[in-house]
């Protein structure tokens, strides 16, 4: 379901044309809402596995240097302790606060004001399309899926892989111009629905299936 994996099937030597890439979709806004009740009313959100590829240290990093907002990661994994050691050393318990992974991740994201994806390796990256959906705008990292699937300023932000400032300049960059925001906003919502919806992805489904049944009628 990725370019990534095409990519990898065509170099073990698969025919090209015996491909076929359908992306995941995702699910339509639930509209609802959760009392965050964190200090500051702008909020960041960050959603994944608490693993290393997710590189969410990098935006907890950056977090002191942008005080005007509170941060709301959610998700599971092994490195939540060092997430927590790492809010207590830069003192940010009052504006970065970790919830475990919800079936109803529209309550968090329609509490939030951006979405980064912060990956150091993401192949899709499912999480910026559910931003789309949620018609919030998206930054990520300039990687993988996400890179690939993001235009800078048009449908999102993408910063540089690990750097810390360049993280915080996009944030105050899309916090300082409602224009840019709406934008995106607009634009990640139009992808969404041409590309990513469910009644777009079932029906790329049922015509591949429809292809292949043809291939195998003698």
């Amino acid at each position: 379901n990725t370019m990534d994996i095409k990519n990898f099937l065509i170099e073990k030597g698969w025919p090209s044309k015996k491909i076929s890439v359908i992306p995941n979709f995702v699910n339509s806004n639930k509209e609802t809402k959760k009392n965050i009740n964190l200090s500051n009313n702008k909020t960041i959100i960050s959603m994944g596995r608490f693993h290393e590829n997710k590189a969410i240290d990098i935006l907890i990093k950056a977090m002191p240097f942008l005080t005007s907002f509170s941060l709301v990661i959610v998700g599971e994994g092994a490195l939540k302790k060092s997430y927590e050691e790492l809010i207590h050393k830069f003192d940010l318990s009052d504006r970065v606060k970790i919830f475990g992974w919800s079936d109803d991740i529209s309550e968090f994201i329609n509490s939030s004001d951006i979405l980064v994806c912060p990956s150091r390796h993401e192949p899709f990256g499912n999480v910026v399309v559910e931003g789309w959906a949620h018609k919030i705008p998206v930054i990520v990292s300039d990687i993988g899926g996400p890179g690939r699937i993001v235009k800078h300023k048009s449908n999102g932000m993408k910063f540089e892989k690990d750097n810390v400032f360049d993280l915080v300049k996009k944030v105050k960059d899309l916090d300082f111009d409602s224009n840019l925001r709406k934008k995106i906003v607009r634009n990640g919502f139009e992808f969404f629905k041409v590309n990513y919806s469910e009644e777009v992805v079932v029906t790329k489904y049922i015509k591949f299936f429809e292809r292949i049944k043809k291939s195998c009628v003698v």
